[in-house]
């Protein structure tokens, strides 16, 4: 009886490992085949409206532009155009392929985002744990992932702690560094995170539970912040690195915005991952009690706290933090291969492939939730004078018709002085002064929500007359 144990174990020791048909290949597998899914959506992001209409602009005029080519409120101010390069890809991939090239754009960044997160598992020695971690941070990707430049912010800050532990090399910083900082402000939270990570490793020597830091990391530091530095060898110059700091000083305009607000946690996704701060909190009080892993995830999930469009990068500090710091649950290892691995993992690729397909030919815009019908209207009827419109319609205005500066608003907020976006406020709640509003913009057409406060006064208004209306939207026309 003995003999025939060692004998099994023997030929469990013999059995293949890793490869294609490993137990972690088939789940990397099934992460990819889930963001080949959510890439499936409509692109109808009302930021990406714009960031496409600015990616022509730049490729029609050969250059960034730097003041505000769309709207009549705000046109010729100061515009730092901080996601110039994610603009530029959007538009040449349409140029290149049409809404295939964009469907295929967003399916590679998507997918790039996916197998990151796989891959910052893999300090954890359970595939069950590993699953569990990536399942997770898909979960909360679901409702928050979109065709926006952060993206790139979410592939970034993974792939800065991926060199931090020595799985990328060091000098892969700089070229990161200039792309993250020229497609999208969040490449700030890059010097941020290492610097956690390096006073959480002093404060641990002193608990001697870490050694010291290693000279990887210090080549990846300096490189992290040499690429910041080299952001502003760019058409933006300086401005790429000062433009960050416009947030702070306009918290009170930004606080309007809901990605700016505090999380509800009142959407799967967010409920998602207001579970996931809670276990990874428990896994690093019971077993990561490192101050290495503890700063950044306080951190990182404080600014998500603060504002809800922290949530993604977030959530991606926690699945590496999570992944160092976890039990063993279970005995599977993500390099086990048993005897159907490799079918099921062709079976798992089929469907990936499925999925991918299925994506690149999903139409890529629906405007369902944009005053689609009555912006048609009025291109066939024509607008007298100027046109006031709600923020969202703001950017679909600019992605059908470019820099006509014919647009009251859209959501770049940095650029709108505060005279406007106060206009804008008492157009929105209907309140005292509405009608000044108006006057002082010299608008003559209104298209707005048909349940707001202002459609009920310009209904109710002697002064103006309601042209067009439909289940959502009226078009009101000054007397």
């Amino acid at each position: 009886m003995a003999q025939a144990d060692t004998t099994d174990a023997a030929e469990l020791d013999d059995a293949p490992k890793g490869g294609f048909g490993s137990l972690g290949s088939i789940i990397g597998l099934l992460a990819l085949t889930w963001a080949a899914g959510l890439a499936a959506a409509p692109l109808n992001d009302n930021s990406f409206f714009t960031h496409l209409a600015t990616g022509r602009l730049i490729l029609d005029e050969g250059r960034v532009p730097s003041n505000d080519p769309y709207t009549y409120t705000a046109a010729g101010e100061p515009w730092t155009v901080q996601s110039w390069l994610a603009s530029v890809a959007y538009a040449s991939v349409e140029r290149l392929a049409g809404p295939l090239g964009l469907r295929l754009l967003l399916l590679v960044v998507f997918g790039l985002a996916a197998w990151l997160l796989w891959r910052l598992t893999e300090p954890a020695t359970s595939l069950l744990v590993r699953f569990g971690l990536v399942t997770a941070a898909l979960l909360v990707a679901t409702g928050l992932w979109s065709e926006r430049p952060y993206m790139v912010g979410v592939i970034g800050i993974a792939l800065v702690w991926l060199a931090l532990e020595g799985r990328v090399p060091w000098w892969a910083m700089l070229p990161l560094l200039w792309i993250w900082g020229n497609a999208h402000g969040s490449f700030v939270l890059a010097p941020v995170l290492v610097v956690l990570v390096l006073l959480g490793a002093a404060l641990d020597r002193r608990s001697r539970r870490w050694a010291d830091v290693t000279d990887h990391e210090r080549r990846v530091t300096l490189a992290v912040l040499a690429g910041t530095v080299l952001v502003a060898a760019g058409p933006l110059g300086l401005r790429a690195l000062t433009f960050p700091l416009v947030a702070a000083q306009r918290s009170d305009v930004f606080g309007e915005v809901t990605e700016w607000q505090a999380p509800q946690f009142r959407s799967p996704s967010e409920l998602a991952y207001l579970v996931f701060v809670v276990l990874a909190f428990v896994v690093l009080a019971r077993w990561g009690r490192s101050w290495r892993l503890i700063l950044p995830a306080a951190a990182f999930v404080g600014a998500s706290l603060y504002a809800q469009r922290n949530i993604v990068i977030a959530t991606v500090i926690l699945v590496a933090v999570c992944a160092r710091s976890a039990p063993t649950v279970g005995s599977l290892q993500a390099g086990e291969r048993p005897r159907l691995g490799r079918p099921a993992a062709v079976i798992v690729a089929v469907l990936l492939a499925l999925i991918a397909a299925s994506t690149l030919l999903t139409p890529p815009s629906a405007v369902d939730d944009y005053a689609a019908a009555p912006i048609a209207w009025l291109d066939s009827t024509g607008v007298d004078g100027h046109l006031a419109n709600d923020v969202l319609n703001g950017n679909l205005l600019e992605v059908l018709d470019g820099p006509e500066q014919a647009v009251f608003i859209d959501d770049r907020f940095d650029v709108l002085p505060d005279d406007v976006f106060e206009d804008y406020l008492r157009l929105l709640r209907g309140g005292p002064g509405w009608q000044e509003a108006l006057e002082r913009r010299d608008v003559e057409t209104v298209l707005w929500g048909r349940s707001t406060p202002l459609a009920s006064l310009l209904r109710e208004s002697d002064a103006w007359r309601v042209t067009f209306s439909d289940a959502r939207w009226v078009v009101a026309e000054r007397r």
